[in-house]
């Protein structure tokens, strides 16, 4: 190779090795601080996102808390927003409301647009509670750049939950208790229940109503049993609205009671806590108690034997009896019938008999060969 060719290749390959080294500076020197168009609009003082609660103190454990996440622009809104909803141990966070709350504020002299967007939370216990930062996904005008689009984060926010003293006897009794600014209790019978009869049917129906609570932390109510009072259970129906930020919740309980002894039964009294948000104080709940009177006759007890006679049956079986052999004899006297005919009639009659005294099923469920 001659040295002009040798000279070429030294200088070819030191070109490829600073054409390396380039794309390895560019891929290794650090991106822009602010790639994401919207964080540069939150530091030229353009965008803002906050978070807060309502209520911010006082908060006990089931209490419904709004967490506040508002979004304010200089501009508008060039899109739809949407939350990634959070999940925090001991904290349960539904997002019911599926649309935010728009409105125009004043802001140094000048016009903001505002949307405000809620999550609903409700604490299972009392403690400290760290909500971390919220996603969201943006889309505003951004004057001559035209619309941009991308994630932000709300800031985090602490939420302390505590235990008033007539709340944290409850919990040492086990007693759950409801949290809302207000619980009602209906019951309702679908006859009177003064004066039933053996063998009627009652449908019993109770309903809770409460705002700010979800249908699930309803209380629920209890019968007791009765010898003589059949009970049956029918599931729940719960539902839950959302009235214009306003949370309201049912829980309605329907029980069939069957009369099957006279007598007078009572639905026992029934109490449930409540502790209302609105005054800060624990307040009771009550169902009141109710009887329910079965006239009628006792219907006749099973012996051991098999099922008891009534006078009347008795008459019946003993008169039809009677007339039977009557009229086979009168046949015999008519030469229509011969008396073997009838004598094996009457055996088959009484071995009919025999076998519906008989039990229908084995004294034992492997009764022993001889």
């Amino acid at each position: 190779m001659s040295g002009l060719h040798r000279v070429h290749a030294r200088q070819t390959g030191s070109g490829y090795r600073s054409l390396l080294l380039a794309l390895a500076l560019l891929l290794c020197s650090p991106l822009p601080a602010h790639a994401n168009p919207l964080v540069d609009l939150q530091d030229k003082g353009h965008l803002y996102v906050k978070t807060y609660t309502q209520p911010q103190e006082d908060i006990v454990p089931a209490q419904k808390v709004r967490l506040i996440i508002e979004v304010g622009t200089d501009t508008w809104f060039a899109g739809g927003t949407r939350i990634s909803v959070p999940e925090v141990p001991g904290l349960i966070i539904l997002q019911n409301e599926q649309f935010a709350s728009n409105a125009t504020q004043s802001i140094n002299g000048a016009t903001w647009v505002v949307q405000r967007w809620s999550l609903d939370v409700f604490a299972q216990r009392a403690g400290n509670y760290a909500i971390p930062p919220i996603r969201l996904s943006v889309k505003v005008n951004a004057g001559s750049a035209g619309d941009v689009q991308g994630e932000l984060l709300a800031p985090a926010i602490d939420l302390a939950v505590s235990l008033p003293p007539p709340l944290e006897a409850l919990q040492t009794q086990d007693t759950p208790w409801v949290a809302a600014p207000d619980l009602r209790i209906t019951q309702q019978f679908d006859r009177s229940v003064d004066n039933v009869q053996v063998g009627d049917a009652i449908a019993w129906t109770v309903t809770f109503e409460a705002e700010d609570v979800m249908a699930m932390m309803l209380p629920q109510a209890n019968t007791a049993t009765f010898d003589g009072m059949a009970t049956y259970r029918e599931p729940p129906a719960l539902e839950n609205r959302n009235n214009r930020g306003t949370l309201q919740a049912s829980r309605t309980q329907r029980f069939s009671l069957v009369a099957e002894q006279p007598g007078d039964y009572t639905l026992p009294e029934q109490r449930f806590a409540w502790w209302d948000t609105r005054n800060g104080e624990l307040r009771s709940l009550t169902l009141p108690a109710q009887t329910i009177t079965v006239a009628g006759a006792r219907p006749a007890a099973d012996s051991a034997d098999g099922p008891a006679f009534t006078t009347r049956t008795l008459i019946v079986v003993v008169g039809g009896a009677v007339g039977l052999f009557a009229l086979l004899y009168l046949l015999w006297l008519m030469r229509l019938l011969p008396w073997d005919r009838i004598t094996a009639f009457c055996v088959q009659c009484y071995r009919w008999l025999q076998d519906l005294r008989r039990p229908a099923l084995a004294p034992s469920l492997n009764p022993r060969k001889d």
